[in-house]
């Protein structure tokens, strides 16, 4: 039998680690602390618009949270933001 979640679907990930952030996930972190969109991000950091929202993705499963939002709040109650 097959268990169905409800609600919005992240990828769990079993390394949900916050340490784990490469070097450009952190670039995009900071990014999202100031509020950039996935489009902003792309031109910014010079990447596409996919590869950005995988990165932003990618951050939101490794803290296990559902938003933009709560990755920064996250962020800084972990003291992850220098």
């Amino acid at each position: 039998m097959l268990d169905i979640a409800e609600g919005p679907r992240v990828a769990h990930n079993v390394y949900r680690d916050p340490a784990t952030l490469t070097a450009r996930e952190r670039e995009v972190l900071r990014l999202l602390i100031d509020g950039r969109k996935n489009w902003e991000i792309a031109e910014m950091l010079f990447i596409g618009y996919r590869t950005a929202t995988t990165h932003v993705a990618h951050i939101l499963a490794k803290f296990g949270v559902e938003t933009r939002a709560a990755a920064v709040t996250y962020a800084f109650r972990h003291n992850l933001v220098e």
